[in-house]
């Protein structure tokens, strides 16, 4: 039996409310749909100090594993910064890459490029931090380079002092050429001269060891050192005696015969073989194979990326030169 209800006032009450609802009901679907989206979000972002992108967060608040760094990896690299040494940031990528597929996935590896520059122009890590979210940390006595350098690379460890014994260092400040800062000598002008502190490659390493959990500080492992420290390597080296670099690039240009004999003692302490730097006058320890040998990775590492900066010419067969595998 079907009842109909007579009463006009209750008639009336049931309209309006069937018209109230038709009106409103969707934006209140709305904002509830938006309230719990938000919700969702909220939830599923990372923890503190687990971001899913390194760069997100500078400066780097922690150090990732091997394993994070072969998810992230942003291969094949393009990119290609506005500096010098395109060839030689290429293969120390190259050299990095082939060092970290071989590594355990829980270990922590570590880059250092000593002589760390601004960070951009004269670097030799950056394209491997950019690409690879390589833990990497530069170390830089010039006080006016390091002010940039800080700002450049403030995803990445940055530290202002000279790898040297003691507490200060004199530096002559080259105003001509920042590149070419170096140790200060009895002779030289003190218009140039400022005052740096010292500390030592392994003294840094033991700074980030103490980062890590105390379950994880026997992981971490000096991948690979880049020493450019304008003819102060023999004692720049003799601050890295605990931590075993994997491979090794060191200028060699100013290293006079007693230097020589230093660093080969240093190469030997650490099990490293000088395998040469495709002829340059540069040191390389354990590389291989190198860019030239055209290992089999070369394509998925490089594809586009320039090796060299393209001749002054509107012949695109002539700039193309300039790239690796670029359209093959």
């Amino acid at each position: 039996m079907v009842t109909i209800d007579t009463n006009p006032n209750r008639r009336r009450i049931s309209c309006i409310s069937n018209a109230a609802t038709q009106k409103y009901a969707p934006g209140i679907i709305l904002s509830l749909g938006l309230f719990l989206m938000i919700q969702v979000i909220i939830q599923i972002q990372p923890e503190v100090g687990v971001s899913s992108t390194r760069l997100a967060s500078p400066p780097p608040s922690r150090l990732l594993t091997v394993g994070e760094m072969k998810k992230q990896m942003k291969l094949p690299c393009n990119y290609v910064h506005d500096g010098f040494y395109l060839g030689d940031s290429n293969e120390v990528l190259n050299q990095v890459y082939q060092s970290l597929m071989k590594m355990q996935d829980d270990i922590i590896p570590v880059m250092i490029e000593c002589g760390g520059h601004d960070g951009i122009t004269k670097s030799l890590s950056l394209k491997t931090s950019m690409c690879l979210n390589m833990n990497t940390l530069l170390i830089e006595g010039s006080p006016s380079n390091f002010k940039t350098l800080k700002q450049a690379r403030n995803y990445d460890f940055t530290v202002n002092a000279a790898l040297c014994d003691g507490t200060f260092i004199e530096m002559n400040e080259n105003p001509f050429n920042s590149g070419e800062t170096r140790v200060a000598s009895p002779n030289d002008s003190k218009k140039n001269v400022i005052q740096t502190k010292c500390t030592s490659i392994d003294k840094e390493l033991d700074k980030l060891t103490a980062l890590l959990p105390k379950s994880q500080r026997d992981k971490l492992e000096l991948i690979f050192l880049v020493l450019d420290v304008e003819g102060h390597e023999p004692i720049a080296i003799q601050g890295n005696m605990r931590y075993r670099p994997h491979k090794v690039f060191m200028e060699g240009k100013h290293a006079i015969e007693s230097d020589q004999v230093k660093i080969t003692d240093w190469a030997k302490h650490h099990n490293l073989v000088d395998t040469g730097c495709a002829g340059q006058a540069d040191l390389c320890y354990n590389f291989h194979p190198s860019i030239p040998e055209k290992p089999n990775h070369l394509k998925s590492l490089f594809y586009g990326s320039r090796s060299s900066p393209p001749e002054d010419t509107y012949e695109t067969s002539v700039v193309s030169k300039a790239y690796m595998f670029y359209g093959e």
